[in-house]
């Protein structure tokens, strides 16, 4: 009962990485390239209270995650999709290279993080107000081996939604 109590008091706590991070995200300018690509016959893929939709031809691939709170990927061999949970905030991603700006999903605002090579693409989105069902932030990232896919990665990370 402590460790329930002490959880809901960290998560409640101003400040706390996983508290109402939606001001700082609001901060950052709006993407300026917000294409996206039709999703004809995408199915539903989920994890923990949260779905996303994927092209056909994806399938769970066993691929560890950057944290030890746990994950779920997909592939389909060029694209590599991941749902990684974890207690995070905007600093939370000062590693990752790309251009950074805000998009509106679900009526609030979420992280964009974007970077192309001539080798691939990545594609991370962040939303503060989406959550697991065991109350973790989730970020979502996409990366493909070619940087042609820039619009099929956003459409992907941005289908994530929580499940009803």
């Amino acid at each position: 009962m402590r460790t329930l109590l002490l959880a809901a008091a960290l998560v409640a706590t101003p400040g706390f990485v996983g508290a109402n991070q939606a001001p700082e995200v609001e901060a950052i300018a709006l993407c300026d390239d917000t294409e996206l690509v039709a999703r004809s016959n995408w199915t539903a893929e989920s994890f923990e209270g949260v779905s996303l939709q994927l092209p056909p031809g994806f399938t769970v691939a066993d691929l560890p995650t950057f944290t030890d709170h746990g994950g779920r990927s997909w592939t389909n061999g060029q694209i590599t999709v991941s749902l990684t949970k974890g207690f995070f905030g905007v600093q939370s991603f000062a590693l990752y290279r790309g251009t950074r700006c805000r998009v509106e999903v679900r009526k609030g605002p979420a992280l964009l993080i974007t970077g192309s090579r001539a080798d691939g693409s990545l594609i991370l989105a962040w939303d503060p107000a989406l959550r697991t069902a065991t109350f973790n932030n989730v970020s979502v990232e996409a990366w493909s081996t070619t940087s042609a896919d820039l619009a099929l990665l956003r459409t992907i990370v941005l289908s994530a939604q929580p499940m009803r």
